[in-house]
């Protein structure tokens, strides 16, 4: 053990191979989630009525106990220091104002419970987007299980190695494999503030030196590195193939991005990215991991 930090990065691992998903559910989750049962949800308020840091106690004591918030002197004053709250106050003031202020969001999260909390932008949001997938048979999937494959699944986490070395793991949207064409298709699904025709990229005009010159503009799929997560997850594809018996050489795995609109007209559109960001992809991946194997042999991990 190098001084604590491998125990962290194995502790991290552990729990990233448990946690499949988190509270603060993405979008793309809460469609999901939210197709198959809207009645595990409820409503939750915006809160700005609540302090940050009222906010952060009593995210802290739900998390510890679950008992009447009017019990919780001791919790209330401990989780207080720790964020530096009311340091002048008496501790009775601490505990008056955190009750009084903090006493709506407690009560919320005790009749909450068992639920997912959704917010009111969120919800419409989600309710939108799922219109939209009804509305439109391509993104049905996303709804509804496919019967045209062998293997059908959502939310799927695929836990594997790289070079035998690195762990890793993704979490697929919607994977369909037919077995008899020998074919894998991955979707994943983007929800995007923006017009989804912008996704891959836009252009603009500027005038400049006494000329109108067009720019481009890259769009999510360049800013955020998607190419580099299409990459990664056919990589997982392949390394779960091989785990189950299969020839990965052998099938056609194809990769499409499915973007939804976030707010009204919540437009969708399917995106085949260009095989050219793949070579892109790899060339990023393949720097990390030789960057990666050289600190993990400087710090002595590979006994992790």
């Amino acid at each position: 053990m190098n001084g604590g930090s491998q125990y962290r990065l194995e502790s991290a691992w552990e729990k990233a191979k448990m946690d499949d998903t988190s509270k603060a559910k993405k979008l793309g989750s809460l469609v999901h989630a939210y197709a198959d049962n809207p009645n595990q949800f409820v409503f939750e308020p915006e809160w700005e009525q609540i302090s940050d840091k009222i906010q952060e106690i009593i995210a802290f004591i739900w998390s510890i106990t679950h008992k009447p918030l009017i019990e919780c002197e001791e919790e209330i004053l401990s989780a207080a220091e720790g964020i530096k709250y009311g340091q002048s106050w008496k501790p009775d003031t601490v505990i008056k104002k955190v009750i009084e202020s903090g006493g709506p969001l407690y009560q919320f999260y005790l009749a909450a419970e068992g639920k997912i909390p959704i917010h009111g932008k969120d919800l419409e949001a989600v309710q939108g987007i799922i219109k939209s997938i009804k509305d439109h048979g391509a993104l049905r999937p996303i709804l509804e299980d496919s019967t045209n494959c062998d293997f059908f699944v959502r939310e799927y986490p695929i836990l594997f190695t790289i070079d035998d070395k690195f762990p890793a793991k993704v979490l697929l949207d919607i994977m369909e494999v037919n077995h008899a064409m020998k074919t894998v298709q991955v979707t994943d699904i983007k929800t995007s503030g923006t017009p989804v025709g912008k996704f891959l990229g836009s252009h603009t005009y500027v005038y400049e030196d006494n000329m109108v010159r067009e720019v481009l503009l890259s769009g999510p799929y360049v800013k955020y590195n998607y190419f580099t997560q299409e990459y990664f997850y056919k990589m997982a594809v392949r390394e779960w193939l091989k785990a189950g018996g299969y020839n990965p050489t052998e099938y056609d795995i194809t990769f499409n991005f499915a973007v939804v609109e976030t707010k009204e007209p919540f437009e969708y559109q399917d995106y085949f990215p260009s095989s050219g960001w793949g070579m892109v992809a790899g060339k990023e991946i393949n720097a990390a991991l030789s960057c990666a194997s050289d600190w993990f042999q400087v710090k002595k991990y590979w006994k992790f």
